[in-house]
């Protein structure tokens, strides 16, 4: 499959990873080819609902697989399905053993609520990002930008900008 996913036989992988399952192959292998499947069906083939259906298989054992949650997150966008992407990207900050995994998922839940227009779910992700991660990766930035785009008579809600910064630093051993 991995042959004809590298030359662009896009179908033809499908096929293969399909007559790979048919075999009932072990489930770390099984999980392994329908996260192939499902990517081959989101980005290469429009077919984001197969996709989404292939991966509730794979949440319907583990329900934390990162790699399947990230992908469904990403289905879920292409679909148009905000309120299923959103769902789908509090899950993935459950299934996060990291706070770079946790703060990165926040962020993206933080972008999906901004997009569905619920700013305070929004305002809330971000400064769990921001706490998380302090001033290291994209997620301050964002969220500064997402206060100044949302500020009501000029007014940005910094506070909750520094009680971010500030619940970070308390976080970190010095």
């Amino acid at each position: 499959a991995n042959l004809y996913a590298g030359v662009r036989q896009w179908r033809e992988a499908v096929r293969w990873l399909r007559q790979a399952l048919d075999a009932a192959p072990p489930p770390a292998l099984a999980a392994w080819a329908k996260i192939e499947l499902a990517r081959i069906l989101t980005d290469n083939l429009g077919e984001a609902q197969a996709a989404v259906e292939v991966l509730e298989s794979v949440l319907a054992d583990d329900t934390h697989n990162r790699d399947v949650l990230a992908l469904l997150v990403h289905s879920e966008i292409v679909l148009g399905r905000l309120d299923k992407a959103a769902a789908a990207a509090s899950t993935l900050v459950d299934a996060s053993e990291t706070d770079e995994q946790r703060a990165e998922a926040h962020l993206q839940v933080a972008k999906l609520e901004a997009r569905r227009g619920d700013r305070d779910a929004a305002l809330g992700a971000f400064q769990q990002a921001v706490a998380l991660c302090g001033l290291q990766g994209s997620a301050a930035s964002e969220f500064k930008a997402f206060l100044m785009s949302t500020a009501t008579e000029g007014h940005a809600q910094w506070d909750l900008y520094s009680a971010a910064l500030t619940e970070f630093i308390a976080s970190q051993s010095i």
